[in-house]
């Protein structure tokens, strides 16, 4: 029986990636971790057992509590800890030939599922080749984001390196009728913990209008952008690019980027030197490579490829609140922010940088406003089966989301190290391309590139030769980086 203080109801932020999960419009996301020691299951299993003891954050699970229907994600679903967590039950082994794109596409296939009263929201999955051991964690969106993912890794070599010598197996890792009397009350929804998600009364009232009278809102826009077309003061864009309409088929085709430790201090410099981040960067080089080797498989029939393109950045929240970072605080602390960039035509390795510092003053507007995740708030208010069905059969995808996870520092006093890491997530219905970075000090930047599967197929003449276009656009995208860095 679970304690009352034991429970709680999903937050509005949880209750849309509750829904996202139940009906299936995405799989998972992951970080895989590359070490530099072996270990065995022993080893790993008391680790995970000392890890789930010190954070209670990773024995939750959400659960169905009302037979109504429809489901009214708001209400009908709470959170609480799982009955019991056993090493076999969120620990899987599988042997490969190699880590790689297809690597990707098996994990795709993994998902945390809901209602789950002995697993919690996380799963791993141990690929082993010969030589080498991938730590596959995979997560549900509801309680952990791409920060929570990694630091999960760090915490786990932690507890990896204080059981290095244990030779007994921990089947049962979590009991909670053992536990319940020394567990903490439940941990509140982060997006309930500050401020940053909660709109002003004005933005509240601007978000629920934009809920609840679309067609209105929508007629009023296209009022005010016809009254700016009549004045001569609107700014005339290409259409944004859109090919395939929009299923719940979440399978992906994957592309790996890697740039060395040297390259990564290069573009670092670079960045620098230039006041932009890595993130405008990869992302433009990115658009120009779609500009270059995908729209033109698109076109009109009058010919016409040059499309606009629509981007969604992940931020991180936590950076607005230091006490979260350090110590870490588990939990979903992000937003996206959503921009449109008209088509650039970029013709040389001298046009890259105004656009770049375009794309990073749009973000630093982004980081500084926090509109992204006022937006979030409108979950509060929607209804979000409705809201995510009326996305299917439409051709409206962002050409790119933009997520990195940053630089996972070596630990000095261990002799346990993460060296290399890579993010990874499936398209979905939102994205035709992804581009999700991470960086260690051993393996350099891993740049996982998610794609929608038809692209795979295209080919396209190089040389005399046909070859898929998605290899030319890793070869273009490495060389672009290149280019641009060594035009300093």
């Amino acid at each position: 029986m679970t304690l009352p203080n034991h429970r709680r109801k999903a937050a509005f932020d949880e209750s849309y990636f509750i829904c996202r999960n139940v009906e299936k419009y995405y799989s998972n996301f992951n970080v895989v971790g590359q070490y530099n020691k072996h270990f065995s299951k022993a080893t790993l299993s008391n680790a995970l057992k000392s890890m789930i003891a010190k954070n209670p954050w990773l024995t939750y699970n959400f659960f169905h509590i009302s037979d109504k229907e429809p489901v009214d994600y708001h209400t009908d679903y709470e959170l609480r800890c799982v009955d019991s967590i056993t090493f076999d039950k969120v620990v899987e082994y599988r042997q490969i030939d190699k880590f790689d794109e297809r690597t990707f596409e098996t994990i795709n296939e993994f998902s945390n599922k809901i209602n789950c009263t002995d697993a919690p929201l996380w799963q791993l999955c141990v690929f082993e080749t010969d030589e080498s051991q991938y730590v596959c964690g995979y997560f549900c969106h509801t309680l952990h984001d791409g920060g929570t993912a990694l630091q999960f890794q760090k915490d786990l070599v932690r507890e990896l390196e204080a059981f290095e010598h244990e030779s007994q197996v921990v089947e049962n890792l979590f009991d909670y009728e053992k536990a319940k009397y020394e567990l903490p009350d439940i941990l509140p929804a982060r997006e309930l913990m500050t401020d940053l998600y909660i709109p002003g009364i004005f933005q509240r009232v601007k978000l629920w209008m934009n809920v609840k009278f679309p067609i209105i809102v929508g007629w009023f826009r296209r009022s005010i952008d016809y009254l700016k077309s009549f004045m001569g003061i609107s700014e005339e864009k290409s259409p944004v690019f859109a090919s395939f309409a929009v299923t719940k088929d979440l399978s992906s085709k994957f592309k790996i980027v890697n740039f060395s430790p040297q390259q990564v201090r290069s573009m670092t410099q670079y960045c620098r030197a230039n006041n932009i981040t890595l993130t405008p960067l990869f992302n433009v080089v990115a658009q120009d490579c779609i500009e270059k080797l995908i729209f033109p498989h698109y076109s009109r029939p009058d010919g016409f490829y040059e499309y606009a393109s629509s981007h969604f950045i992940a931020i991180n929240g936590r950076r607005f609140f230091p006490q979260f970072s350090n110590p870490f605080l588990y939990g979903v602390f992000v937003a996206g922010a959503p921009t449109t960039f008209d088509y650039m035509n970029i013709q040389s390795k001298d046009e890259f940088l105004p656009h770049i510092k375009r794309f990073h003053s749009m973000i630093y507007d982004e980081l500084k406003s926090r509109r992204s995740f006022k937006l979030m708030w409108t979950w509060a208010v929607a209804d979000i089966s409705k809201a995510l069905q009326t996305k299917i059969g439409k051709s409206e995808r962002y050409t790119t989301m933009i997520s990195n996870l940053g630089m996972v520092k070596d630990d000095p006093q261990s002799s346990w190290k993460i060296v290399n890491a890579w993010f990874g997530l499936n398209t979905s219905i939102g994205y035709h391309f992804i581009l999700n970075m991470t960086t260690t000090e051993t393996g350099g930047l891993n740049l996982v590139i998610p794609y929608f599967p038809a692209y795979g197929d295209l080919e396209m003449e190089v040389n005399g030769e046909k070859v898929p276009v998605m290899d030319q656009f890793v070869t273009q995208f490495r060389r672009s980086c290149q280019e641009i860095i060594e035009a300093v």
